[in-house]
């Protein structure tokens, strides 16, 4: 899938790429692939919230809250959905903060 992703960009799909994009973030979600989810994060940017709070949501139902807040951190830069995802990260940085101050 990975291949295939990277062959729709080369050949100037981006609907396609794009498309293509967020099934390789859902299959590495289902798959707990935590490894991969930095470098996704990367390439998917802030073209479409979902895929990174599926992601972010993935690693936090695992505990894994700094690579949850760091996906947050990875896609960020400017475009479609910045904002939305400037809020959930601080959502999520406050949920943790408090998870961590119960404990």
């Amino acid at each position: 899938m990975r291949q295939q992703w990277q062959e729709l960009d080369v050949l100037g799909l981006g609907y396609q790429s794009q498309k293509a994009l967020t099934m390789l973030g859902l299959l590495y979600a289902q798959q707990t692939m935590f490894d991969q989810f930095i470098p996704i994060a990367k390439a998917m940017g802030t073209s479409a919230w979902q895929r990174i709070t599926i992601l972010a949501g993935a690693a936090e139902k695992h505990q894994r809250y700094d690579l949850a807040l760091g996906l947050y951190e990875a896609c960020l830069r400017p475009g479609m959905h910045e904002d939305y995802l400037r809020k959930e990260y601080e959502k999520l940085s406050h949920r943790i903060q408090e998870l961590t101050e119960k404990r």
